[in-house]
Parts: C-alpha cells; structure tokens; sequence
C-alpha cells in the first residue's frame, strides 16, 4: 500500500529483512513477472542489436555483481557473499548464454521472452528428473 507525499512514495508491506532502508526499488508484480511479452525482431539490425543489449547487460550485471560480492565480503561475510558468485555463475554459464544468443537470432525475438523460455526449459527439465527419481525410489 503506498502512501504519497511531496517527496517520498511510503510502502508498506512484507519484507525480505528487517530494518528501514532508503534506495531504489522495484515493486513486485506476480502478474508483470508471469507475463513476459515476445517481441518480433523484424530486421537484422533489430537481431544485431537485441544480441548487443543482452551482451551489454551481462557486462553491466558482472560489475554490479562483483561490488556487491566485495561489499557483502567486507560487510557480513565470505559465505553470505557466495550466493552473487553462484548468480555470476548461472548467469555466464556458456550453456545458457549461448541458448539465449541463438533465440534471440534464429526465432527472432526479444531478450526478455527468450530467457524465460531458456529458464523455462531448464526448470522443466529438472523438475522432470525430479520426478523421474522419485518414481523410481518408489518403486
């Protein structure tokens, strides 16, 4: 529930962790997070450039990433910090990125919609094996 003033926009809610912080957010919306639009890349250069955004992102996400792990080290501790080494890990695995490079140029769409398919695809797929193994411990 947001509370408006002149300056400031308050919320109230569940929190991840206790205490008051003052900083950018981004609200959580299920809906918006469910429903990723597919863009049709219409042109090579469109293709060109969806490929060079995502590179960048990935080049920007490994900064950003990098401080926090060394802000959390300094801050908390080596532990608590190896849960950005495992994003930068998921995130730059060739695997995954190469899945994402070849969606954006052979089906032509945005970034967005691709990595929730790739995602979407390697969930599934483990959720498979899951269940997979359950089945046959049952048995």
């Amino acid at each position: 529930m947001a509370k408006e003033s002149a300056k400031n926009r308050e919320y109230r809610g569940l929190s991840v962790s206790s205490g008051k912080v003052s900083a950018k957010i981004c609200v959580y919306s299920q809906k918006r997070h469910i429903e990723v639009a597919a863009t049709n890349l219409e042109s090579d250069e469109e293709v060109r450039k969806e490929l060079q955004r995502f590179r960048d992102t990935i080049s920007v996400c490994n900064t950003e990433l990098d401080s926090i792990t060394d802000n959390v080290v300094r801050e908390v501790g080596k532990a608590e910090a190896e849960i950005f080494s495992t994003q930068k890990h998921i995130m730059n695995d060739p695997v995954i990125v190469r899945q994402i490079e070849e969606g954006i140029v052979a089906g032509r769409k945005n970034v967005e919609s691709v990595i929730t398919n790739v995602f979407m695809h390697i969930f599934f797929t483990i959720f498979q094996h899951f269940i997979y193994s359950i089945y046959t411990i049952t048995i």
